[in-house]
């Protein structure tokens, strides 16, 4: 039964159908099926619209009402679009409403149909237009595929089928359902989006730009930030970092973010100029990640002019050591027996000195060296990093992702998770007078003479 209700703008619309979670879609109708379980598992578990819709100004309380509808009828005129899909929250007299436009597979949102959306939104005085494709941002305001100007009074969100099902798999492994109906529901969307027939992929790929790009690199070639090769392929870093940082998160089962400036947060093209930037002057690509109780954090840089990708932490040297050696063996103890991989280095940095780096095999073996002349200079910051070195088959685009997630993954396995701060310690007990002393003191004061008797001799 297709509803006809009033919008927010008081013109009349066909809804389309409530979201089902088991729609009776045809077989190649991949993408409706995929948005209708969504939004039905939405509308069903609050946990989840709450961890989708959070920050976005949604009335998400204990007393919403969530509504949601699939095939949705044309919006605003006659011949007006027809979004995947439509969520409406109400809370008292407050209502929210979002409009829903999804991809599924290969299939990326186009910018012209993007901004056709927005303008539909608007017309009807919605308050987000939502986009889900196997693209990834870094923060769900941050666009992957709309760069324009964004209409005043309305969001333009977009969510990775990725990122939702990392979402899910939170929810579900933390136990932050009650619910045990809404947990097994969760786990079944779960599944839903871990099949491969589904269409949820990760970005395995870098685009047609990143092999123009290494060959110009190779050549000498001046890199301008305003470069379309330079563009494409920041653009394209900022999505699979965005990635490999759902990626972490279902390593470690807490929520892995991004590091950004309160800038790159707010304004996303601030974000793809830093990459730019660091492209064209450094022929470098660069990402830093927020670990959840990690000693610091995760610092991934792709060199491509020297073809090799470089992950590594920092730790501060304990203040309690009274040599070199000492400090150094706080460090390297951590990770002896537990890094069973090439290519980790320990780098020593001293004050107003140049810094010390060796492989860790060899820093195991012979400490010294990563001290200096003066053995009791000690370091004040170690930093950890694996370094391998590619190929140039292995810089194609399909190689290098591969390379890039194998590499970044053992890197906390065997190194990350292992890294502990200096703790100080305890104070001890302040040390007190002999007691043998206190003892002779007494021994030797003068025995009460008759008048020092401190009883009156009236009282006896």
């Amino acid at each position: 039964m297709v509803i006809t209700m009033t919008s927010k703008s008081n013109q009349p619309e066909k809804v389309g159908q409530p979201a089902a979670l088991f729609p009776a879609l045809s077989e190649p109708s991949k993408e409706m099926r995929a948005v209708s379980i969504l939004l039905a598992c939405m509308a069903l578990v609050p946990e989840l619209a709450k961890s989708l819709l959070k920050g976005h100004g949604a009335p998400l309380g204990k007393t919403s009402k969530f509504k949601a509808w699939t095939e949705v009828g044309s919006i605003g005129t006659k011949d007006g679009n027809r979004p995947d899909g439509k969520i409406e929250i109400q809370q008292g007299k407050k209502t929210w409403v979002a409009l829903l436009e999804a991809k599924i597979g290969k299939i990326d949102l186009n910018e012209d149909q993007i901004e056709s959306y927005l303008k539909t939104a608007k017309s009807i005085n919605a308050d987000a237009l939502i986009t889900i494709s196997n693209e990834f941002a870094t923060l769900p305001n941050h666009h992957p595929s709309y760069q324009k100007t964004i209409p005043k009074n309305i969001q333009l969100l977009h969510w990775s089928w990725s990122s939702i099902r990392t979402k899910c798999r939170l929810l579900h492994d933390n136990k932050e359902i009650d619910d045990d109906a809404h947990h097994c529901i969760i786990e079944h969307l779960i599944e839903f989006l871990n099949h491969s027939k589904t269409g949820v992929i990760g970005m395995d790929l870098m685009p047609s730009s990143w092999k123009d790009l290494n060959e110009m690199i190779a050549s000498g070639a001046v890199l301008k930030v305003d470069n379309k090769q330079v563009i494409e392929v920041a653009a394209a870093w900022i999505q699979k970092a965005r990635d490999l940082g759902l990626q972490l998160t279902d390593l470690v089962n807490k929520t892995v973010s991004m590091k950004l400036t309160r800038d790159q947060k707010d304004k996303p093209e601030k974000l793809l100029n830093s990459v730019c930037d660091g492209l064209s002057n450094q022929k470098a690509l660069e990402i830093e990640y927020l670990i959840p109780d990690a000693v610091s954090p995760m610092k991934v840089r792709v060199d491509l002019g020297e073809k090799k990708i470089t992950t590594s932490m920092s730790v501060f040297a304990p203040k309690d050591r009274k040599s070199a050696k000492s400090c150094v063996s706080w460090l390297v103890n951590q990770l002896k027996d537990k890094t069973k991989i090439e290519g980790v280095h320990v780098m020593a940095y001293f004050p107003r000195r140049d810094p010390l780096q060796h492989p860790l095999d060899d820093v195991l073996e012979y400490r010294q060296l990563l001290t200096m002349d003066d053995s009791k200079m000690c370091p004040n910051r170690f930093e950890v990093k694996l370094i391998d070195n590619l190929e140039r088959k292995k810089m194609g685009p399909k190689v290098f992702i591969q390379e890039l997630e194998k590499h970044v993954e053992a890197f906390y396995k065997h190194v990350g998770q292992h890294l502990r701060p200096w703790v100080p310690s305890a104070p001890k007990v302040a040390p007190k007078e002999d007691q043998s002393h206190e003892n002779s003191n007494q021994s030797e004061s003068p025995k009460p003479t008759l008048h020092e008797n401190p009883i009156d001799s009236t009282q006896q």
